[in-house]
């Protein structure tokens, strides 16, 4: 599978659809249509996206795109999914986060899975980081998704029509990669 994974980040390289100037995020068929404009501090740039159906405040899936400035680790992609891997595995060590990287294109897929203190659901996360074209900034696309956890008739029932929780990761780790166009996004955070 990881192997598999590492194919489509060098597919990455080469394919971006083509979307709008202000690209409606799609995940799973679905179009996130509400928008929310973030003014974190420090010249770093924050737009979330939900589905129509959900709310900010409560949601199952949303879409993340950020910029950030980061000089001091040179805006590097690797660097601060590295970052980020050890401080998920650190604070939650069912994680499991992997790191999925294309040295060509310097692009990194970070994707894991938290438990959070309540366990009342699993949060699944895929980021995709890469460093602007002016080299100016780090950029990235967050794509999560809350869910139950499901009772262990469910799991059984999975497993019996051969349905595998990383084939769900798979997928996503693959929209993530192929539906996004970097260009876009980086037109996206530039308007706000």
């Amino acid at each position: 599978m990881r192997r598999i994974a590492q194919i489509l980040l060098l597919l990455l390289a080469s394919y971006q659809l083509t979307v709008s100037a202000e690209p409606i995020p799609t995940i799973d068929g679905e179009s996130f249509t509400k928008k929310l404009v973030g003014k974190p501090t420090g010249g770093h740039k924050l737009v979330q996206f939900v589905r129509e159906s959900e709310s900010f405040e409560s949601w199952t899936k949303k879409i993340y795109f950020r910029y950030q400035e980061l000089p001091g680790i040179d805006n590097d992609p690797f660097k601060y999914a590295s970052a980020m891997w050890r401080m998920v595995e650190r604070e939650d060590p069912q994680a499991k986060p992997q790191i999925l990287r294309n040295e060509r294109s310097n692009q990194v897929i970070l994707e894991y899975a938290t438990f959070p203190p309540e366990k009342k659901y699993v949060e699944h996360n895929v980021l995709r980081f890469w460093k602007s074209a002016d080299g100016n900034a780090l950029l990235s696309l967050q794509i999560t998704r809350r869910f139950d956890l499901p009772s262990p008739e469910l799991m059984q029932e999975f497993a019996s029509q051969g349905m595998k929780t990383g084939d769900r990761k798979f997928s996503w780790v693959m929209q993530a990669t192929e539906l996004f166009d970097v260009k876009a996004i980086e037109r996206e955070l530039s308007f706000q």
